[in-house]
């Protein structure tokens, strides 16, 4: 397994780029493209660069970081946050932590900054069956992370980053997601706040301080020695009432607030016409509070209707691009080799991934990543994508349709 570390790390050495394109809480949310801002998501807009000064400012929620809108969910819910390079590329990188903050807002988290925020940490990952959970990333996956069970109620930055240590000095791409979460909670970690970006981190941290060859001595979780603070425990952390912890509420009535100009101005010259019309606009806001859902359920039927025509023809179009059609619950092969089929399942591509790592002899040619990528790589992204435009879709019709019943 070193050895194939090694191999993919050179592999992809140059400085990459990376932004989240997706987060999964039971609904999904689109990421807004780099630089540009996007009301309808609750991630922040920032530049895709890496930063590579643990000081820098933009260590806060990366490049030039600005808020857009806000999500709600219960506390207690687990999500599922996916990365890609750019656009509908994967992941580049395989090594480093994964690491996870919340900032209570006391108010609008828009008006957050890296003064203002007092981070405590509620998630890290390294490594899992001997290889480290990023990796994973490249293949499409995501990561799993649960908001803390007794989280009291309120509006919360989230923080999330990927520390690539594959190069001579660690490479950081924090993200920010704008979350108001509910539930019966007491517990505000405040005793826990203690981390600050930038601030917490240095160079020569352990954790950050061995990079590029010395990081492949790391061979399981508790090789490696996380930056930071410690993940907090949940029932104990500070200002905490003494309460059992509360239950995750009804498991994420998930719901994006837009600004009141962007509904009452932006949507009504975006949904005039079709809604299909307003994809650009990457809209990822399910109407699921219950003044909405009351709004549309006269329309769910033909919602139905409509959803059916659209898979139908999203059907038609994915078959007409490809010489054979492929059933989505298969990776699909431009090339067939003889590592991976073009009729292999996932998770025959992930097992072939697996056994080649394990086979691979120093002084051979390193074929491990061209092989998934051409067994499985290509019906990722393309699931991803299809997943990603639907979700898109449905979620303006229902937006459109509250929308006119709101104003009619």
């Amino acid at each position: 397994m070193l050895s194939s570390f090694v191999a993919l790390s050179l592999a992809g050495s140059a400085l990459a780029h990376g932004v989240v394109s997706y987060i999964d809480v039971g609904q999904g949310f689109n990421g807004p493209d780099p630089n540009q801002s996007d009301a309808s998501s609750p991630v922040w807009t920032a530049g895709i660069n890496p930063i590579t000064d643990a000081y820098s400012p933009d260590m806060f929620c990366g490049p030039s970081s600005s808020p857009n809108g806000a999500g709600s969910i219960g506390a207690g819910s687990q999500m599922t946050i996916y990365w890609e390079e750019t656009s509908y590329q994967q992941w580049p990188h395989n090594t480093g932590p994964i690491i996870t903050y919340l900032a209570a807002c006391n108010g609008d988290c828009s008006n957050m900054n890296s003064g203002s925020a007092n981070w405590f940490k509620i998630d890290q990952q390294a490594m899992n069956n001997g290889q480290w959970v990023q990796a994973g990333l490249m293949n499409g996956g995501g990561y799993q992370v649960t908001v803390p069970s007794d989280l009291a109620a309120g509006n919360y930055l989230m923080r999330t980053e990927i520390i690539a240590l594959h190069n001579s000095y660690p490479e950081f791409y924090p993200r920010c997601i704008s979350w108001t979460i509910t539930g019966g909670g007491s517990n505000t970690y405040s005793a826990d706040a203690t981390a600050s970006f930038p601030g917490t981190y240095s160079p020569s941290d352990p954790g950050l301080a061995d990079t590029g060859s010395s990081i492949y001595n790391v061979q399981s979780t508790s090789d490696y020695q996380f930056p930071g603070p410690d993940v907090v425990t949940v029932g104990q952390g500070g200002s905490s009432t003494g309460q059992a912890a509360a239950q995750p509420s009804a498991n994420v009535n998930v719901q994006v607030n837009t600004q009141e100009a962007d509904t009452e101005s932006g949507d009504d010259s975006n949904d005039s016409g079709d809604s299909d019309n307003s994809e650009s606009s990457e809209s990822s806001a399910p109407a699921s509070s219950s003044s909405s859902q009351e709004a549309a359920q006269p329309t769910q039927q033909a919602a139905a209707q409509e959803n059916t025509q659209e898979n139908t023809q999203e059907a038609s179009s994915s078959s007409s691009s490809s010489s054979s059609p492929a059933p989505s619950s298969t990776a699909s092969s431009d090339s067939a080799d003889s590592s991976c089929t073009s009729q292999a399942s996932e998770d025959d591509c992930e097992t072939k991934w697996t056994q080649c790592n394990q086979n691979y002899t120093p002084g051979e040619t390193y074929t491990c990543q061209d092989d998934f990528a051409s067994c499985r790589g290509q019906s990722v992204q393309r699931r991803l994508a299809s997943n990603a435009k639907m979700t898109r879709r449905r979620v303006r019709r229902d937006a459109h349709n509250a929308h006119n019943k709101r104003h009619h």
